[in-house]
């Protein structure tokens, strides 16, 4: 095994798409082009002849580069056509340019990784699979979660598929519904790009609950790759809240692709103020690592993460 690491024009992205396309743990994140929409650049660890490959988001901090977590991607990590081992994991990690004095990456679930003088964070990751027909997925949410959605179904609120960028856009800013710094930043200019990148590949859409008043109430981001489904972005009026139109957002798209080969991965739970939501739906759960590694001088170190 022969791991190198590669300057992002020295990507091959051909190869690159080759091994995220037929690796057994694949993402939608990993695809050069959906890399290159969230971050200004990206270098690689590669594996002999793109047999197993790790993106690393390059940044700049305080003029130091160093490898963050990006925005719109919740997990990377080793993508593999075999399956990984924590020896090989450690291999990548240990390949790591010293150069980098600072880097964060959150492995995927497929990652096994003995921790070795490396901080590392749990993160929770929760998937529901969908092969199931609609009316047992429902049969096994909790008590609260159907009551919850009786009184959304009892208000006529109605899913509509296809919405705009410029309706997302102007709901959250129209409704001053609060969303984090990153995806606000510069007009929300990335989470433009994203969209109208997942659009452009058919790997995406925006979908709204409005209310019988026909108004928009609640807005998400769902993107697929193979038989993945991804939660990637919701937000919700604050002032509808009450009548729990983003958990019917949820539970329309469970009936919409119930039946079918696909695995739901709720990727984006900050405006889900309820710490059970995930379960409330009977997803499962797991842990992603994240490990963190911080050689900057201690004066670095007392300035404001990066």
């Amino acid at each position: 095994m022969s791991i190198h690491y590669l300057m992002h024009t020295e990507i091959n992205t051909d190869a690159w798409d080759k091994c995220i396309a037929g690796s057994f743990n694949g993402t939608l994140y990993a695809h050069s082009w959906y890399l290159d929409l969230i971050c200004e650049r990206w270098d690689a660890l590669v594996e002999d002849q793109y047999k197993s490959v790790m993106p690393l988001i390059i940044k700049r901090h305080w003029g130091q580069e160093i490898i963050d977590l990006p925005v719109f991607a919740h997990e990377l990590g080793i993508f593999s056509k075999e399956p990984i081992h924590a020896a090989k994991t450690q291999n990548f990690i240990d390949t790591i340019p010293d150069r980098f004095r600072y880097y964060r990456i959150l492995l995927n679930k497929y990652n096994p990784h003995e921790p070795e003088n490396i901080n590392v964070r749990m993160h929770k990751k929760f998937e529901l699979d969908l092969i199931k027909p609609y009316h047992k997925l429902a049969g096994d949410f909790k008590p609260v979660l159907r009551t919850r959605l009786n009184i959304t179904m009892a208000r006529k609120y109605n899913l509509v598929k296809g919405l705009s960028t410029n309706d997302l856009i102007g709901f959250i800013t129209d409704r001053g519904i609060r969303v984090e710094k990153a995806v606000s930043r510069q007009n929300f200019l990335l989470l433009r790009m994203i969209i109208a990148g997942l659009i452009r590949h058919k790997s995406g859409e925006l979908f709204g609950i409005y209310n019988d008043h026909n108004q928009l109430t609640s807005v998400a981001l769902l993107s697929w790759f193979m038989n993945r489904l991804y939660l990637q972005f919701q937000v919700t009026a604050t002032d509808q809240v009450q009548d729990f139109p983003h958990l019917f957002l949820i539970d329309r798209l469970l009936e919409k692709y119930a039946e079918t080969n696909s695995t739901l991965s709720f990727e984006y739970p900050a405006e889900l103020l309820n710490p059970d939501l995930f379960t409330d739906f009977a997803a499962s759960e797991s842990h992603l690592v994240e490990i963190t590694c911080n050689k900057l001088p201690f004066y670095f170190k007392l300035l404001p993460s990066p």
